[in-house]
């Protein structure tokens, strides 16, 4: 299964559209807030809730940077175990 390059996209947008959901519960944000955050409509961010959207690198780090938020996207062999590290942000 995590040779096919389909399951791997549609794992990658269930993993993307939970942290969204899990990101506007944590700071309260509903749906249309979401849409006027990243000027785009409700029915949007219903699509890309629904993952029915089309993810594409830049919409996905719209979204993040709506949400304050970082993304960790890179590619691993099947064995490597991935750890997650806080960025250190040079313009802080």
């Amino acid at each position: 299964m995590e040779k096919d390059p389909e399951f791997l996209q549609e794992y990658m947008k269930a993993s993307i559209v939970g942290d969204i959901i899990q990101a506007m519960e944590e700071e309260g944000i509903s749906k249309s807030q979401l849409a006027d955050r990243l000027e785009k409509s409700r029915q949007y961010v219903g699509r890309v809730l629904n993952e029915t959207a089309n993810f594409t690198i830049d919409s996905i780090s719209k979204i993040a940077a709506a949400l304050e938020r970082d993304v960790v996207l890179r590619l691993k062999t099947y064995t490597e175990v991935v750890e997650i590290k806080e960025f250190d942000n040079p313009h802080e």
